[in-house]
């Protein structure tokens, strides 16, 4: 199944952390659609050929191989996919937190980064989306049953929630046409492409929702030595203040506050500080 066209826009704040988690989830899509095609194609092999014709395979790779059924390698990629997501996940929300260096709460042992995120952001679902923010939280706690209990039976309340929420999916303009989610135990490559595409646009609509001030635009720059020492040091005056509007726009995409706050360092003798 070809992944849905997101119809969710890109956030006006793109911090770093969002951009990186683009970037790195885009190589995952790349990387995981082509042992995708990998894994149909050994399908195709087996089912015109038989398994002989994959061991001469595997033997031509040098590649020692044991017989397998196809349910059980294709679970296996599958569930190395939505751990692999989740990880991209929980790094953007770390990440995120840090590049923002806004005063947060302890986090509670047992309670998830996404609600201990949006909580401390004073955020709710409706803002991220609820349909992606149910599919995320699904999707954690399949990953939490195939870290912890990946050969026993899935709860009958997380099997009952993935109805449920497949029903949501169906009814959904953006994600229809994706035949997800699955239990824990017969997903599927339409559960990682529900769940990154779920991440990709629930981290649009987090950094749409989330208010940045001037002062922590100022904060922020201060705080880049390297770029601090280069305008002191290897920018005359009069194209200091082109280059933090440049700066602004590129590295938080922040257009509308770019000028003013430029104003505000090269006024207020911010260059010459430090």
């Amino acid at each position: 199944m070809d992944l849905p066209k997101t119809k969710i826009p890109p956030p006006d704040f793109r911090p770093l952390a969002f951009r990186t988690l683009k970037q790195v989830m885009g190589e995952a899509d790349a990387g995981m659609q082509w042992i995708e095609v990998a894994l149909r194609d050994l399908k195709r092999r087996f089912e015109e050929r038989g398994f002989e014709a994959l061991l001469e395979l595997a033997k031509s790779h040098g590649v020692g191989v044991r017989h397998i059924r196809w349910t059980q390698l294709t679970l296996q990629c599958a569930r190395l996919q939505i751990v692999t997501a989740a990880q991209h996940l929980e790094t953007f929300l770390d990440d995120l937190k840090r590049e923002l260096g806004r005063p947060f709460r302890a986090r509670e042992s047992k309670e998830d980064l996404v609600s201990y995120t949006l909580e401390s952001l004073n955020l709710n679902k409706h803002q991220v989306g609820e349909l992606q923010y149910d599919v995320i939280d699904y999707y954690r706690l399949v990953r939490n049953e195939l870290l912890h209990q990946a050969d026993a039976n899935p709860k009958t309340k997380l099997v009952r929630m993935g109805e449920g929420l497949r029903r949501q999916v169906e009814a959904s303009p953006i994600y229809r046409k994706l035949a997800a989610p699955s239990s824990p135990r017969n997903l599927t490559f339409d559960d990682f492409a529900l769940f990154t595409w779920a991440v990709k646009d629930f981290s649009k609509l987090l950094c749409s929702n989330i208010v940045v001030t001037h002062a922590e635009v100022v904060g922020w720059i201060l705080n880049d030595k390297t770029f601090l020492e280069h305008l002191r040091f290897h920018m005359k005056p009069r194209r200091q203040k082109a280059a933090i509007i440049s700066y602004i726009r590129h590295r938080f995409n922040l257009e509308s506050m770019s000028e003013e706050i430029s104003d505000t360092f090269i006024q207020s003798g911010l260059l010459a500080q430090r």
